[in-house]
């Protein structure tokens, strides 16, 4: 003890004197308060912060400020207990953990046909939502399918896919990459990519980069449009026409200047 107390810079007899000094007021209070306070804390299955617990201390009898027992609450760790507002759902990582993000492993597509991308988005109209979803073939790209719908659904971007693998025939091993959307992970959907042997891709979750040349077509298309719609038939007919233009006259600047088809064309 007394290499203790002159490590700290302590009289002997000064810390003798404070051990055996009896408790002011205000610590003997203090304590009864922390005991009311663990007491009201269990009995309100631990769920109550320092607001509550101060009013029950308060009808109580206990004269004390709110502020004082958020102090000792902190002090002793008296903290309510919440269940998590969000829990994780083993079912949906089951469901994705069969789905592995295969683009990241391949190098950049050197054929049409060797890797497509898909994805949907939604777009207002005076009859409410209405939903596109797209096939992009990431040599070109060139959209090769697309589909319309008043309804989420795992058949929205079902028919695009069909329509792209009328228009393309694409070959076994073909490789299909989208966002982890349950659309895209529902068993319709993925039974017709295992019907024509096209090998799934997802991106990671909540990875948007994974899939950017959709996250960029999407983009393009909402900003060339331009305007609102007058109905629904208004955004199909619009939209039609935007991926004729995209396919046939948009030049890019990653297919040097070449639209779609231009670039198609130069290596068929």
């Amino acid at each position: 003890m007394n290499w203790l107390c002159r490590y700290t810079k302590v009289s002997t007899s000064g810390y003798y004197a404070w051990r055996n000094r009896e408790q002011s007021a205000r610590s003997q209070k203090n304590l009864e308060l922390v005991i009311a306070i663990k007491n009201i804390h269990k009995g309100r299955r631990r769920c109550y912060g320092s607001p509550r617990v101060h009013l029950e201390l308060i009808d109580q009898g206990h004269v004390c400020g709110r502020h004082r027992v958020a102090r000792l609450m902190r002090a002793h760790g008296i903290v309510a207990e919440r269940e998590s507002r969000y829990r994780s759902n083993r079912a949906r990582e089951d469901l994705y953990a069969r789905f592995e993000n295969r683009l990241l492993q391949r190098s950049a597509a050197a054929r049409p046909d060797e890797m497509w991308v898909g994805d949907y988005t939604y777009l207002r109209t005076p009859q409410g939502w209405l939903y596109l979803a797209v096939v992009l073939d990431l040599y070109s790209r060139r959209v090769i399918g697309w589909s319309f719908s008043r309804q989420r659904t795992a058949n929205l971007p079902r028919e695009a896919l069909r329509m792209a693998m009328d228009q393309r025939r694409p070959l076994p091993g073909t490789l299909f990459h989208s966002d982890q959307g349950i659309e895209y992970a529902a068993h319709t959907f993925q039974s017709l990519l295992t019907a024509h042997k096209l090998e799934p891709s997802m991106s990671r979750r909540g990875n948007c980069y994974d899939n950017a040349h959709m996250e960029s077509f999407f983009a393009s298309l909402k900003l060339e449009i331009g305007g609102a719609f007058r109905s629904a038939a208004d955004a199909i007919a619009k939209i039609r026409s935007y991926i004729l233009f995209y396919n046939h006259e948009r030049r890019h600047s990653s297919l040097n200047y070449h639209s779609p088809v231009q670039y198609e064309t130069l290596v068929t």
